[in-house]
């Protein structure tokens, strides 16, 4: 554990009239001020902003006399006191509130102890009486037992869950993970989908779940695990989701494509159809002119698929998009197309690598090099372009074969997320091999060799709208991961070889209307 803030703070009395959330912020911003962003990663805590805090907490449709509530990563406690303020406020006649608190961050203690006690004199100001727990524990080490247990929520069983848990990844190893595999094979990739499962054993059924997460979770083999438990466990009622990356964070400069979720408790909840509202907006500024759509759980979820992949949608062209897509049930790996990443790492091949050509030297491909639908090389990057023949294996040198390029990251001004290229023996043959950069992925055919006509039908295909459009709905990321790439529904082949057809006899420039026109898809809609 960190002694970074082992110094005794000078923790500010509130404001006359202030509410605890307001108060609890304040505190959350002289602390993070004290300590280094070192220090925010290895607790994997950036604080709640205010006004989200309360936008989480008004999802909450929880009344009656007695409340118990859970905020396993408390911090200074902004979440869980908008959320008591909105209890309070929504509720006939409230009278008594439990409320048990997690933080790991020791040197958070006098902050969290402040908020609490001051939250309590708010509350006793209202005939409200307030029996707090804080308990400066992993949550997921203190509720978790070290031998097997079958999935029921032990005591107490909360109404309401509150958390803007941290974000970092778990191995396998971690003794966390091991509790959780103890506990019914419930490990997780991420401590927050850990933090969020262990969050849902404790909570009664009926009772709610809100939640500031990651959106990585909605697609992907690794967190695989983690949505079915969702889709068996809970029921998504509604989930709001930020145009902007940048916004959720962003006192803090963090990157990240965060959803406020707000689910309930309820067993089986996969065997039935139900509603789902998806709400968006900017950013925090502009939560109250949030755009709606009302959804339904097929709506956005394929269960009878594989990947079990949670579509968020913000419009109504969008769910219309998903829709068509899902009548595509093949994959690349069903017409025996591979998607590999680059082997050639630059810095391990530095001997090799030269920026000028030379005799015994092939192209060395960089993501820059990838554009729209063709491959400017050389170019005026100023840098290594070229790799040694003599490299063999340690050069990671391909053959030269049909391939189609896909960058595997997307710069922050770029208009989309897929941008594929080409990459066709007719136009690169004088060459032996070509190298392929590590930030690129590349399709190839298993077995034989792709067709000119299946090349550039994909390549087309990656770079319309259409699919650039589909790939925001299913993936919060900025990177296109080759197992993205895997997972991406494909129309007929017949389809793509047609596309490709087209494009060699038309030019690149004409690109987006065949791909429009073939698969019979109006793109106004995208």
């Amino acid at each position: 554990m960190t002694t970074e803030a082992a110094a005794m703070p000078i923790v500010t009395p509130p404001a006359a009239n202030e509410l605890p959330s307001t108060y609890a912020a304040h505190l959350a911003s002289s602390y993070a001020s004290t300590v280094s962003d070192a220090h925010k990663k290895e607790f994997g805590q950036y604080f709640t902003p205010a006004e989200l805090g309360t936008f989480l907490a008004s999802l909450s449709t929880t009344n009656g006399p007695t409340f118990r509530v859970l905020d396993p990563g408390f911090g200074t406690g902004v979440l869980a006191c908008a959320l008591v303020e909105h209890l309070v406020q929504a509720s006939p006649s409230p009278t008594t509130l439990y409320l048990d608190a997690y933080e790991l961050d020791a040197g958070v203690l006098p902050y969290a102890q402040a908020t609490l006690a001051y939250l309590s004199e708010w509350l006793v100001a209202r005939g409200i009486a307030l029996h707090t727990q804080l308990h400066i524990q992993d949550f997921i080490l203190a509720t978790t037992e070290a031998g097997p247990l079958a999935f029921v929520p032990t005591a107490p069983l909360y109404d309401v869950v509150i958390a803007n848990p941290p974000y970092f990844k778990l191995g396998k190893d971690d003794q966390r993970n091991t509790r959780l595999r103890a506990d019914g094979g419930l490990e997780q990739p991420n401590i927050y989908a850990a933090f969020l499962v262990q969050a849902a054993r404790r909570t009664r059924p009926g009772g709610e779940l809100l939640f500031l997460i990651p959106r990585s979770f909605c697609s992907g083999p690794y967190f695989e695990r983690f949505r079915a438990f969702l889709y068996q466990y809970l029921r998504l009622d509604q989930v709001h989701l930020f145009h902007a990356r940048d916004q959720a964070f962003k006192k803090d400069a963090v990157l990240q494509e965060n959803l406020l979720l707000k689910a309930t408790r309820q067993d089986g909840a996969r065997q039935h159809d139900y509603p789902l509202l998806i709400t968006s907006s900017a950013g925090s500024h502009d939560l109250a002119k949030a755009e709606r759509l009302p959804c339904t759980l097929h709506e956005v979820v394929d269960l009878g698929s594989h990947e079990q992949v949670l579509f968020l949608p913000t419009t109504p062209a969008e769910r219309t998009l998903i829709d068509h897509f899902k009548g595509w049930r093949a994959r690349l790996a069903d017409f025996g197309i591979e998607v590999s990443t680059g082997p050639v790492v630059a810095f391990r091949t530095t001997e090799f690598l030269r920026e000028q050509a030379a005799e015994g030297h092939v192209p060395l491909l960089w993501i820059d090099h990838v554009r729209r639908g063709h491959l400017p090389w050389p170019n005026a990057r100023g840098r290594q372009q070229y790799l040694a023949l003599a490299g063999g294996k340690k050069a990671s040198l391909l053959p030269v074969r049909n391939y189609v390029l896909l960058r595997r990251f997307s710069a922050k001004g770029d208009k989309h997320r897929l941008i594929a290229a080409p990459f066709l023996t007719s136009e690169w043959g004088q060459y032996a091999a070509v190298g392929l950069e590590n930030k690129l992925n590349y399709l190839y055919a298993r077995q034989s060799e792709l067709t000119d006509a299946q090349t550039v039908g994909l390549s087309a295909l990656l770079n319309s709208q259409l699919y650039d459009a589909f790939f925001r709905i299913f993936s919060g990321n900025t990177q296109v991961s080759a197992t993205e790439a895997r997972a991406l529904p494909m129309p007929e082949l017949a389809l793509i070889e047609e596309i490709g057809r087209q494009v060699l006899a038309q030019g690149q420039e004409s690109a987006e209307s065949i791909v429009n026109n073939v698969l019979q898809y109006d793109s106004q809609l995208v």
